[in-house]
């Protein structure tokens, strides 16, 4: 059976969905960011004084959710700062230990996502998409990693080993820096997560 292509800007809606619609109401209040439960909180991977250094302001919470949506377990964290503008939103997409045996990972739904043919004529974009909207390649983190967003907004997505983040730090106008920034954390959040894995 062969699968209907969704526009990738479409997936990366559902899926921001996915990770956005993972916080709750009344989430974990963590202001300092210290890790708490290494495999499950989204909020351990990155710490107050961190999210200061590459956005300039302190952390005043953090709130954790989560979400399980068939074959991946999504765990998300939103760093509020003093000026909510430069908040920081962080998810992680997991393999979930719930799903069945034949569930499809996390790498194999990165690789489905960012690497059909039909999402590699949009990558290079000739998919008649508008510019901007279609993932773009960032090297030098992860196994893999691509920014997806528009001059206004945008997030990173990072793949490492059977996992993926999404992070992105907000309140920066120059895109090239939002990117960096956001680039720096999910470093800080992938070294914290190799360093509580045996």
């Amino acid at each position: 059976m062969s699968q209907q292509h969704v526009p990738f800007r479409v997936w990366v809606i559902l899926l921001e969905a996915l990770f956005l619609g993972a916080v709750p109401a009344t989430g974990l209040q963590r202001p300092d960011g210290a890790p708490k439960s290494p495999a499950l909180d989204a909020c351990a991977l990155l710490t107050s004084s961190e999210v200061q250094r590459v956005q300039g302001e302190a952390t005043q919470d953090a709130k954790a959710g989560n979400d399980q949506s068939g074959a991946l377990l999504v765990r998300q964290c939103l760093f509020r700062t003093t000026t909510p503008i430069h908040s920081v939103s962080l998810a992680i997409a997991l393999p979930n230990p719930a799903a069945s045996g034949d569930a499809i990972s996390p790498r194999t739904f990165w690789q489905s996502k960012f690497h059909s043919p039909e999402n590699e004529k949009e990558k290079r974009g000739e998919s008649g998409e508008p510019e901007g909207s279609n993932p773009r390649p960032v090297p030098g983190i992860g196994d893999e990693a691509f920014w997806v967003g528009t001059s206004m907004t945008g997030a990173l997505y990072v793949l490492k080993g059977n996992l993926f983040l999404r992070i992105s730090a907000g309140g920066i106008r120059d895109e090239a820096s939002r990117i960096e920034h956001s680039k720096t954390l999910a470093a800080l959040a992938l070294k914290r997560l190799s360093d509580m894995r045996p």
